[in-house]
């Protein structure tokens, strides 16, 4: 007696999920085609697929979406290196003698970037010989496989302030605040009470690429 070719909705709706997963997954390590044109590839695969997967396989269709639901909260979940720094700014403290506070604001592509922040240089950074030690600003990403994400840009997020106080004794002149595509190196100005550092303007001693902090 053949097998009927009728397919429950929750069959098909595991199917498909899987299906995304697996093609999103693919086009995301191998392929890198624009999103667009990975959903045009995925809607001529699927129906096949649909019809032409056996009883076994709907199975296993169950079981893996199953898994990938448990599981693509904590797999997708990963820090990564913020895209593009907007402005920033370094100072030696007012009130704590030994500290430099660095500020930064930062753009977030969509919803699934969150929580910027600085990550701290090891204790035993040295300048290079222009003076500058970079420091990364990193991000919360949740983007990965059939994972959807809100296309709401976010532009000058501030990153909340940094106050680094292991900084090197000799040779430090300025902060280059890392992004993956455009980092912003910033001349470390000393504490002034009558006047908001932040909006100083650059002196003569700036490095090339600086930035002045922006409101």
């Amino acid at each position: 007696m053949r097998e009927s070719l009728a397919i429950a909705p929750l069959d098909a709706a595991a199917i498909h999920i899987v299906l995304a997963a697996v093609l999103g997954y693919l086009n995301h390590r191998h392929l890198r085609l624009q999103q667009s044109v990975g959903l045009t590839v995925m809607r001529a695969v699927a129906p096949a697929a649909v019809i032409g997967i056996g009883h076994t396989l709907r199975l296993l269709a169950r079981a893996a979406l199953l898994l990938f639901v448990c599981a693509s909260g904590a797999a997708f979940a990963a820090e990564q290196t913020v895209l593009v720094v907007h402005s920033a700014s370094a100072a030696y403290g007012v009130k704590g003698k030994h500290t430099i506070t660095i500020r930064a604001k930062v753009d977030l592509p969509n919803s699934c970037w969150s929580n910027p922040r600085f990550q701290p240089p090891d204790s035993n950074t040295m300048p290079g010989a222009d003076g500058i030690v970079p420091i990364t600003v990193i991000v919360d990403s949740s983007e990965g496989p059939g994972i959807a994400c809100s296309m709401i840009y976010q532009q000058a997020v501030n990153v909340p302030v940094l106050h680094w106080t292991s900084y090197p004794a000799h040779g430090l002149k300025a902060i280059k605040v890392i992004g993956s595509r455009s980092p912003v190196v910033v001349t470390i100005r000393r504490a002034n009470l009558g006047k908001n550092p932040r909006q100083s303007s650059p002196t003569s001693a700036t490095p090339p690429g600086t930035r002045p902090w922006t409101n």
